[in-house]
């Protein structure tokens, strides 16, 4: 009842309607949590929780004049300043007021307003909640109008004034009118909330014929029109209810910028109704006959109840026979499935005779007798093109690219007519092409032609002896590869049908080639390799792109899910999909069209290889949960259908892969999943996704049998690169992450409990005692098989995916840059100083084109923000140039939005609007801005070159209540521990570690660098942080002041390089004020009161140039870590926590935090880590700091 109370007490001081009560018990909610109570011994409940006194300062009258400033939202300097506003109270997700525009019907939420709060507009009598009756009168005109009793009452809202109709007066034009204008909004790219408006009633039309605005149109009887002109207009003094109050952030449509978004819409003049004869009949001025009725026009009849009905609120239900839509999909040109249909298309007709002729001129048959020889029916296949998958191709087009040999591409036309038959085969004659003169001949074959059992390998007995006649060899690994060699010149002929590449090292050989093939078959005219067995091939001077977009948009469009809403991950995580259970499905053919088309597009997506290799085990028995899973995966590909392997021409010809096993992993049988990936260099090329022969005991055991699957694949593709002629420079290496299993593999001595597994030990031991593989072991982080052997969540997955080498066909991040197998780490210079600049900061660069923006270092903040180029009345603008948004501003729905707002869900009343946020910091200061995605171009230490799109924030309001001047940055970079930090979204993408340091030196500048590539093996100490703070946080630790205690222990310290100088709780400071006085008393130096740059500050006998002038009078303080397995110090000298002011006075760099709002906290700044390479270990929750020389950057 205390609410309720004190929200009708606001209402009824201010006189403000009962239908604004939402708005009044919010405002008496946020007073009451702000006044002190004998229930919490005279403290405030806002006091309790946040440990502060509230801010009186900002409270103001609830319904009293306010004027909010507007200008930085208008479309042009001639637009209003402010407005008439009456105060409604206070923002729940901003530090800002609710005005409310009484006479547009707007809200705004702002943070600069202006109160009169002796003034209280709804007081006045004409405000309240009433309404004029309205009658019109008949007029000379024969237009009869209907007429509205002196009792009637208008609805609460309206959308547009009443008009008075009289005799030369246009008609009056409605929203639903084809004269009225409709509101017309242009779409911007970044909506400020600072000042933020919503519109809570559809656009005003305004009449050419108002009603008259005198006190007497409040009566029950207006006054007569007036015959000579236009009336001036009644403003309606009635204020509709508003929404809930905790939309008030909502961002309504935004005005054309051509127009004052105020004003009410202007109508299109109509033309003016065409006269009719008058009749004899007269009527009285309050009736109508029906003979009038009949003959003349009438406007339409207006209801005038207080229902809020559709109509009223001009929204029409659609007619549903016209909501009837088919939706084909985009396929690709359909293949005949019988001669009837082929016959029925020109195109197909067209080839049939191709074909048909090609036959003749071949001489594959002859017509003969019939003599009841065992005919082979003849049957049309109507076929693109045959496609298929092979280690092998991708094996040769690695070396071709490496080599940077020339790569060839060719198709035989007819192949298999090529072929030799070396027995007698008959056939009938083919439908629609029988011989008129010998019907019922019959064709002796003496060619190969399709469909014939003998054709593929007649065929290719046909090319293997001309490729024998030239000089080749075949390949004793892969039947399909032929391998020319004579001194330094080598030319590769890979098969398959009559799809053929040829590669060389000599360019006049590979032309010979095609030469010779050209002569015996009739060959297609070669290219470059740019679409082979269904592959898009892209080639640059960086390496070789695969994929199959293709393959992907006519395998989406024959099962309808062209226009299928993306996912980021193959397989979802849980539910796990099981052999039992479902609703069987009626028609199984789609499920199994699906997978077995997913099984030859893993020709170029490893990171497919888990869901086909699951779904393709489901195939006995489909059921719906299983077609979803399998649409599921067609989601995934519309989203990455332009994916695939990188072949990188720098990489080196080592082979190694990486082994893992997902122990007992499938619930049904509890048989492990093995996977493996293996590399030549650092590109892809052989893997693999499947289940054990049985169950294992142990993971060990699991991952041992998982190890002889890659061993053997190794053997064979070491085979294959001995006929290649390719030398490998060190012998193969599998890496494992079980430490049990690399072990097994290398120990002599067999083991009684490994019997069963007798045949895969010997395997792999004796090649691992041979020479030929090595065995070693890898953290479960660098496992790059992981993701083939089980469901991942999205971010772990596409962490994964990137490292084993799947990218997209990107210019920005892929053909400017080379992939490495393990993440890297990027070192920026660093420029600023503790004083007097206050801050360092780092230049970085934003978006494609890149340009260059300075951003101040901050450990204790977790958005990265640039300053945007928006209207901001709080801003101090960057000197060189803001940030431009280009249509990539994120939306409330986005998982990023969340992860800012964590642990609150972000302020969406529409998931499709803009990711505001408004973040807040230790000195009062704040910033407003919305979330942005584009790329962050990086040089990573190992030569890599990577462009990886970022989310970060496009401020466009901030605020800086502290004295000290705000950097003159264009942002802060946030390298905070929180999900939407800088650092968390490149270790997302792979591309560094969960480590981030930097070095500040005392002379000005040092480095910042992402990645452990940089921190020492040795030296560091380290200390634990404590997992449950957002911020770098460790503790507790004591205080010692040279070398004795102070009493002072459990302190928790934040490092934070957003804070230039050191904090301490009050209790520690004057602690330490104290023990720092006592020293001082014996010393030359005396107190400099004059000094304002600190508040503590000494003078000598003459100025200073250097702290290290005064350090012996000054003692070290140290900083003594108690929580880890063994004591830690940091010790801070006089050097890391004084300055020499511009005066030459000495100051102390050590703050009381209380005075600032930081309570009981203690911060680390920038001033204490001078001279030290601090390190924040996100990956083992350790922070760790070492001596260092900062003032040139590390060798890389």
């Amino acid at each position: 009842m205390h609410i309720v109370e004190t929200g009708l007490t606001l209402l009824t001081q201010a006189s403000v309607p009962r239908e604004y009560w939402p708005y009044a018990f919010a405002a008496a909610v946020y007073l009451i949590n702000r006044m002190p109570t004998p229930v919490l011994s005279m403290e405030s409940p806002f006091q309790k929780l946040f440990g502060s006194k509230p801010n009186y300062e900002r409270l103001r009258v609830f319904g009293c004049l306010c004027f909010p400033w507007l200008r930085p939202y208008t479309p042009n300097k001639l637009e209003e300043r402010s407005r008439r506003c009456v105060f409604l109270g206070y923002s729940l997700t901003q530090t800002a007021y609710l005005c409310f525009d009484v006479e547009h019907k707007r809200l705004y939420t702002s943070r600069h307003v202006v109160f009169g709060e002796a003034s209280f507009p709804f007081s006045n009598p004409t405000s309240q909640n009433s309404l004029p009756t309205v009658t019109f009168e008949q007029s000379s005109s024969p237009l009869v109008t209907p007429i509205l009793s002196s009792s009637s009452v208008l609805p609460s809202r309206l959308s547009s004034p009443c008009t008075v109709l009289h005799q030369q007066q246009p008609p009056v034009t409605t929203p639903n009118s084809p004269h009225s204008s409709q509101p017309t909004t242009s779409p911007a790219p970044l909506s400020p909330r600072r000042s933020t408006t919503t519109d809570f009633q559809v656009p005003q039309v305004r009449s050419s014929s108002p009603l008259s605005s005198s006190s007497s149109s409040l009566n029950s009887e207006p006054t007569a029109p007036n015959e000579n002109g236009p009336e001036p207009e009644a403003q309606s003094p009635l204020i509709g209810p508003l929404p809930n109050p905790t939309h008030e952030a909502f961002i309504g449509p935004l005005p054309n910028p051509n127009r004052n978004p105020t004003n009410e819409i202007e109508p299109t003049p109509a033309p003016h109704p065409k006269p009719v004869e008058p009749t004899t009949t007269t009527t009285t001025p309050n009736q109508t006959t029906v003979s009038d009725a009949s003959h003349q026009p009438t406007a339409p009849q207006q209801n005038q109840h207080n229902m809020k009905t559709r109509a009223k609120n001009n929204i029409k239900k659609p007619n549903t026979k016209f909501s009837l839509t088919a939706t084909l999909p985009n396929r690709s040109p359909s293949e005949p499935t019988n001669v009837t249909q082929a016959l029925k298309d020109k195109k197909w007709r067209f080839a049939m005779s191709d074909e048909f002729d090609a036959q003749q001129r071949n001489h594959t048959w002859d017509l003969v007798p019939h003599e009841s020889q065992h005919l082979v029916g003849c049957k049309w296949v109507f076929k693109l093109n045959p496609v298929i998958k092979s280690t092998t191709i991708r094996l040769v087009l690695d070396v071709a690219v490496k080599k940077d040999w020339e790569i060839k591409q060719l198709d035989v036309n007819n192949a298999f007519l090529q072929g030799t038959l070396t027995e007698e085969v008959y056939m009938a004659q083919p439908s629609g092409f029988i011989d008129k003169d010998r019907p019922t001949h019959v064709c002796r074959l003496r060619k190969a032609i399709y469909g014939l059992k003998q054709a593929p390998r007649a065929w290719y007995m046909e090319l293997k002896q001309h490729l024998f006649n030239i000089g080749f060899v075949n390949s004793l690994s892969d039947a399909s590869l032929f391998i020319y060699c004579h001194g330094t010149t080598f030319v590769y002929v890979l098969v398959y049908v009559d799809d053929i590449i040829v590669t060389g090292s000599d360019k006049s050989s590979i032309d010979a080639v095609l030469t010779s093939l050209a002569e015996r078959f009739s060959i297609k005219d070669p290219t470059d390799l740019h679409y082979f067995l269904g592959i898009e091939a892209t080639r640059t001077k960086q390496g070789l792109h695969l994929m199959q977009r293709k393959y992907i948009k006519d395998l989406l469009a024959k099962h309808n899910m062209a226009d299928a809403k993306p996912v980021l991950t193959p397989l979802p995580t849980s539910p796990k999909l099981t052999l039992h259970g479902g609703t069987k499905l009626n028609d199984a053919s789609e499920y199994r069209s699906v997978v077995g088309s997913l099984q030859y597009l893993a020709f170029t997506r490893p990171d497919i290889a888990y869901a086909v290799n699951r779904l393709s085990q489901l195939m006995h028995q489909p059921t719906e949960d299983r077609w979803q899973a399998a649409k599921r995966v067609l989601r995934y590909l519309a989203g990455t259908s332009t994916h695939g392997i990188f072949l990188d021409t720098t990489s080196p010809l080592n082979l190694h892969a990486f082994s893992d096993a997902d122990w007992a992993g499938d619930s049904d049988d509890y048989v492990s999943t093995n996977a493996y990936v293996i590399y030549l260099g650092k590109n892809p090329i052989s893997w693999s996704s499947k289940k054990q022969r049985g169950v294992a005991r142990s993971s060990t055991e699991s991952e041992y049998r998982a190890v002889a699957n890659p061993a053997s694949e190794v053997k064979w593709l070491c085979s294959l690169l001995s006929e290649l002629h390719i030398r490998l420079p060190v012998r193969p290496s599998i890496f494992c992450d079980n430490i049990g299993a690399t072990y097994l593999c290398a120990n002599p001595v067999f083991h009684s409990r490994m019997k069963h597994i007798a045949i895969d030990y010997h395997f792999v031991r004796n090649m691992i005692q041979s020479g030929a593989l090595r065995v070693s072991h890898v953290s479960t982080r660098d496992q790059l098989a992981d993701a083939l052997t089980k469901p991942l969540s999205r971010a772990h997955f596409q962490s994964a995916r990137f490292k084993i080498g799947v990218l997209p066909l990107s210019k920005s991040s892929i053909f400017k840059t080379f992939i490495k197998s393990s993440p890297s780490s990027v070192v920026f210079p660093l420029s600023g100083n503790v004083f007097p600049l206050g801050y360092y900061s780092v230049l970085m660069q934003i978006g494609s084109p890149p340009k260059a923006f300075q951003f101040d270092i901050d450990t204790g903040s977790d958005l990265t923000w640039v300053q945007c180029d928006a209207p901001c009345s709080g801003c101090t603008l960057p000197p060189n140039l803001q940030y431009k948004p280009k249509g990539n501003i994120i939306p409330c729905s986005n998982p990023i939005c969340t992860a800012l707002h964590w642990p609150n869900k972000p302020h969406c009343p529409n998931p499709q609007e803009q990711c505001d946020y408004e973040v807040k910091y230790a000195d009062q200061g704040s910033s407003m801005g919305a979330l942005v995605t584009d790329q962050f171009p990086l040089k990573l230490v190992n030569g890599s070159f990577m462009q990886p799109p970022v989310a970060f924030g496009c401020g466009y309001d901030q605020s800086y209540p502290s004295a000290h001047p705000p950097p003159a940055t264009a942002g802060v970079l946030g390298l905070g521990r929180g999900k939407i930090g800088l650092l968390t979204q490149l270790v997302s993408a792979g591309l560094t570690r969960n480590v981030v340091g930097h070095c500040l030196s005392s002379k000005g500048g040092g480095f910042l660098f992402f990645g452990d590539n940089l921190v020492p093996s040795i030296g560091v100490a380290w200390t634990p942080l404590l997992s449950q703070d957002n911020h770098y946080t460790t503790g507790p630790a004591d205080l010692l002041f040279n070398g004795k205690p102070t009493g002072l222990k459990g302190l928790k310290l934040i490092f934070d390089t957003g804070s230039s100088y050191t904090y301490f709780n009050s209790k520690a400071y004057h602690t330490i004020v104290n023990l720092i006085g006592n020293d001082l008393k014996v010393s030359p130096l005396k107190v400099a009161k004059e000094d304002k740059t600190l508040p503590i500050c000494w003078k000598g006998a003459k100025p200073f140039k250097s702290v290290l002038e005064v350090k012996n009078f000054f003692k070290t303080i140290t900083i003594n870590f108690t929580n880890g397995r063994r004591n830690t110090q940091l010790y801070l000298a006089p050097e890391l926590y004084l300055i020499v002011s511009k005066t030459g006075n000495v100051c102390l760099g050590l703050l009381n935090g209380s005075e600032v709002g930081l309570q009981n906290s203690n911060v680390i700044g920038d001033i204490s880590m001078q001279g030290l390479m601090m390190i924040y270990d996100n990956e083992k929750q350790q922070l760790g700091w070492v001596s260092s020389d900062c003032n040139k950057l590390p060798k890389t």
